[in-house]
């Protein structure tokens, strides 16, 4: 995880012990670009949404968190063209590398 990322999650840690009084549960999800195989790119996903999930796990340890790997399945940029990782490939599909977080629950009425 980037310096960024690790930032970004503490500050999202941090926010919901303080924003929300009853979560249900947080779902992860990771994914990935279509470069590499399937099996890599589960287990890639996996590994990433894993990491954001224990990440948030160790600063709000009692939350329920749910956390898959969705693969290369749900791209969010599509139309790049090419199917050798070139440095433009690997640019256009950044976008597709990602982890989506989902909270489910009751936010504070302050908010």
């Amino acid at each position: 995880m980037s310096q960024e990322g690790r930032k970004t999650i503490n500050t999202l840690a941090d926010k919901i012990k303080t924003d929300y009084f009853n979560i249900k549960k947080i779902r992860i999800e990771g994914h990935t670009d279509r470069i590499g195989t399937h099996e890599y790119n589960d287990r890639l996903s996996e590994a990433r949404a894993r990491t954001v999930a224990n990440r948030i796990k160790a600063i709000n340890p009692g939350v329920r968190i749910e956390a898959r790997g969705m693969g290369e399945r749900y791209p969010v940029k599509k139309g790049c063209k090419g199917e050798t990782a070139t440095p433009e490939l690997i640019e256009c599909l950044a976008p597709n590398r990602r982890v989506s977080i989902e909270i489910i629950g009751i936010q504070n009425d302050a908010q």
